[in-house]
């Protein structure tokens, strides 16, 4: 999910009297900035274990490591769906027997 739909989920989630709230808070934390701005952090991560292990390998590591994370994220799907569900059927987004 990319942070155009991340922020959508987000503010289609809330109640209208909160979402400017949430929306003012978007722009205040500007959350996409705060991600990007780890990636000099993962590339210093990165050329430290290429200096290490070699390219490969931590390519490999890398890529282990994005696996992981993938099926973390997807093991949490279930509660986050549980958690927007009720809140979709109520805004008429989702049917109730769906």
């Amino acid at each position: 999910m990319d942070i155009k739909n991340t922020f959508r989920a987000l503010t289609g989630s809330i109640y209208l009297a909160s979402r400017k709230t949430v929306i003012g808070l978007i722009r205040i934390i500007p959350v996409a900035a705060a991600i990007m701005g780890m990636a000099p952090f993962g590339s210093l991560i990165a050329g430290s274990l290429t200096s290490r292990i070699g390219v490969s390998n931590t390519l490999i590591l890398s890529g282990i490591c994005c696996i992981i994370g993938a099926f973390v994220f997807a093991g949490q799907m279930p509660s986050i769906r549980a958690l927007i569900k009720p809140i979709y059927v109520r805004k008429g987004i989702l049917p109730a027997n769906y």
